[in-house]
């Protein structure tokens, strides 16, 4: 079973996407600030990071940039939300400058977020993942759901 880590300062997110990814047959730790995540990654080397970007006591950017420079085989994808969409893929694209794998705008389906997890664990066994995937929260639309309007917000 592989480790996550969720690294995001918005606790509803933490526990939309904790789930979303236990039912995926993950183990699942989180942090709320890019130093409690870069302490706990010491600890218990995920294998996949998830991580907001901003961030109190320590930004998601810093905090990907130490995280490649202390463990530079470590898999993280970037994620990030604002209402401002040119500056919000202006720093998923930092982001991807210094490590992380792959970004996710926080306008996301929890079916996009459970494949790019996949594709960054390798060691993930696909059968329990499509079994979650077929029991996430989905709602049928053109566009992707917003995580906060799957919470109710």
């Amino acid at each position: 079973m592989p480790s996550i880590l969720v690294i995001d300062d918005d606790h509803q997110i933490c526990h939309l996407i904790r789930d979303a990814l236990e039912q995926a047959g993950d183990a699942v730790e989180e942090a709320h600030d890019g130093k409690e995540g870069m302490n706990r990654y010491r600890a218990n080397r995920a294998a996949v990071v998830l991580m907001d970007l901003f961030m109190p006591n320590q930004d998601g950017l810093e905090s990907i940039r130490i995280l490649r420079h202390e463990f530079p085989a470590s898999r993280v994808i970037a994620m990030t939300e604002d209402n401002n969409l040119v500056a919000v893929m202006k720093f998923l694209k930092i982001a991807t400058v210094l490590g992380a794998c792959r970004t996710l705008v926080r306008l996301f389906e929890l079916t996009a977020l459970l494949d790019a997890v996949a594709a960054e664990a390798p060691c993930v066994a696909d059968g329990h993942r499509a079994a979650a995937r077929s029991r996430a929260p989905h709602r049928r639309s053109s566009r992707p759901q917003q995580i906060p309007s799957l919470l109710g917000c």
